[in-house]
């Protein structure tokens, strides 16, 4: 009211609110606007910080499945950039920066992986600003070192099997048993012809035969002693009975039955363990088809159905070798065929049984420009194994089966501790690929 008692009009009140309420609306639209804009930079950012997350740790795994260096890791870069790929979907297209570094600090290895990303808005269009804005993320992981999450394989032996097979194939390098022949004359070149008895020689086994097929390393036969004498590399084109005056030959040992059973359990243990705690991608496949070239650590076949594997040329870290299993309800035919000479080992993991008269099949045949030396371990404990191999053809590793046949007259096999000094148990720290902040490392 007035002083003179009358009632005062609101009306200039209300014209006063409209106008700061007209005033103060697009405040309210723009903060809102901003809001909105905001929010969904984060998400974006949120959504990209994690494809980049993904890809440093794959890159890490990358570096370490092809041995690369902080100087060149194009596999890392690779393999990175296939996760930013399959992460982000669709935004990858609005990527427009995105860079890969490594680097060695006190002798751990980082992963860096760098993106920046456009980013859609809204309302700030409304404020003159582009319609599309930059977000960045990076992250950095630490390359696991190679002893991590690793076991120590104790392959100890040159040959091990638990039953005789036709352990007769090892003096003279032919199986008696086989089907092809595979077995020299006098001269160790000219393949004999086979008759009845297929894989003997032309001749008969006499003083005067050379030794073509050589052994160093033990050879173990789980019930007994093995009577038939065995070839050193020093006996290597001597007759027989100058290797034999010499000494340059041996005989299998006997091993204990119950103790290998133990070693075979506590192995299949750590080899189960190993691929279920790696950090690095696993190759995994179900066609009767692979080949393995190396590209990653760990290779697996699932399923069953017939196995036909070709072992390429692998090169990169020689003490770090690569896995190759095979799902142990695998019954049928395996055959794993070597052309190429493998700088990094291989090993073959076989835990099933054979059946219906189909060994597996290892064949290390050379290619043409001769000989091929194959480095690893055959681990098929419970299976027949039969060893085809060409002319001065090297076997280099570990073998254990049931049953062993050998096929391969004028080579070489060979004891090789595989895992000594490699990157199972060589005494170095061990820690595993992770993601750690990017505080104390400066980049480029």
């Amino acid at each position: 009211m007035d002083r003179d008692g009358n009632r005062s009009r609101p009306s200039a009140q209300k014209g006063v609110l409209l106008v700061f309420t007209a005033l103060l609306l697009p405040v309210v639209f723009a903060c809102a606007g901003l809001a909105v804009d905001l929010g969904n930079m984060y998400v974006h950012k949120s959504n990209l910080q994690n494809a980049v997350d993904s890809a440093a740790l794959a890159g890490a795994a990358g570096y370490i499945a092809g041995g690369e260096t902080a100087e060149d890791h194009p596999g890392a870069n690779t393999m990175s950039d296939e996760y930013l790929k399959a992460d982000l979907g669709k935004g990858y297209q609005n990527v427009i920066d995105k860079d890969f570094q490594a680097q060695t600090v006190s002798g751990k290895t980082y992963y860096r992986v760098k993106v920046t990303q456009k980013s859609p808005v809204y309302f700030m269009t409304l404020l003159g600003l582009d319609s599309l804005m930059d977000v960045s993320a990076d992250a950095v992981a630490l390359v696991g070192s190679e002893t991590s999450g690793t076991p120590d394989f104790e392959f100890k032996d040159l040959i091990s099997v638990k039953t005789i097979g036709d352990l007769a194939s090892l003096a003279s390098g032919g199986s008696t048993g086989g089907n092809n022949g595979k077995a020299y004359g006098n001269n160790g070149k000219n393949k004999g012809k086979g008759n009845g008895n297929k894989g003997n020689s032309d001749t008969d086994a006499s003083d005067y035969d050379e030794v073509i097929t050589t052994y160093d390393g033990n050879v173990v036969y789980q019930n007994t002693a093995y009577a038939e004498k065995i070839y050193t590399s020093a006996a290597y084109y001597q007759y027989k009975y100058q290797a034999d005056n010499a000494e340059n030959y041996f005989y299998a040992q006997a091993g204990n039955a119950s103790e290998y059973q133990s070693f075979y359990s506590k192995t299949t243990d750590k080899i189960d363990e190993l691929y279920d705690s790696t950090d690095s991608p696993v190759r995994r496949w179900t066609d009767k088809k692979e080949t393995v070239y190396g590209s990653t650590d760990f290779y697996e076949k699932e399923k069953g159905g017939n196995v036909e594997i070709d072992i390429e040329e692998i090169t990169g870290d020689t003490a770090k070798p690569v896995y190759l299993k095979i799902d142990n309800f695998n019954e049928n035919k395996i055959s794993i065929d070597v052309n190429q000479t493998n700088d990094r080992p291989v090993i073959i993991i076989y835990t099933g049984e054979s059946k219906d008269k189909k060994p597996l099949v290892l064949s290390i045949s050379g290619n043409q420009y001769g000989p091929v030396s194959f480095t690893g371990v055959l681990y098929a404990p419970y299976a027949d194994v039969e060893i085809d191999m060409g002319y001065d053809c090297e076997f280099i590793g570990s073998i254990y089966a049931q049953t062993l046949d050998v096929n391969s007259p004028g080579s070489h096999f060979m004891y090789k501790d595989i895992f000594s000094g490699s990157s199972s148990g060589n005494g170095t720290e061990a820690y595993k690929t992770r993601l750690v902040k990017n505080t104390s490392l400066v980049w480029n």
